[in-house]
């Protein structure tokens, strides 16, 4: 099987070129009229913004935490911590600080896991935190209706 002839002469090649080459100049001149409008400051604070707003309570809901607490192992949450503090540490106290409390936190999640019902400290910690936010909103909303009241 042979190949088509698709052109006659060159100057059939170079027409095929240069309406290829406006085709491409053309979807160029799309595809940055496209960035330029997502670079847009205000609709890059609204992306922004919902996007962190739901990160933020995903990753600090606490049935999310409760369920990573249950997958890692006691040195598993150690060790991340010590990374997470050594690696901020300036100093030596700060580092020696850091290397104590990494070593803490396997034992302290260890006894934490050990606790019977009775004392489900990860219960308490959830009921506290129910509460904070309870206040948190209650603060808010009076503080709304203050404002109200005085534009009124």
């Amino acid at each position: 099987m042979g190949t088509p002839d698709r052109f006659t002469d060159m100057a059939a090649v170079k027409r095929e070129r240069e309406r290829l080459l406006a085709v491409r100049d053309e979807r160029l001149a799309d595809l940055n009229g496209h960035w330029a409008r997502l670079r847009e400051p205000e609709l890059l604070g609204s992306f922004g913004g919902t996007l962190a707003k739901g990160m933020m309570r995903s990753m600090f809901s606490w049935s999310n935490a409760k369920q990573a607490a249950g997958l890692l192992s006691p040195e598993l949450i150690g060790g991340i911590a010590g990374m997470a503090l050594g690696g901020r540490a300036k100093s030596t106290a700060a580092k020696m600080l850091a290397m104590g409390l990494s070593a803490a936190i396997p034992f302290v999640a260890k006894r934490i896991r050990r606790q019977g019902p009775e004392h489900d400290v990860l219960s308490e910690l959830d009921t506290s935190w129910e509460r904070l936010k309870h206040y948190v909103r209650e603060r808010r909303a009076a503080r709304r209706e203050g404002r109200s009241g005085d534009t009124q």
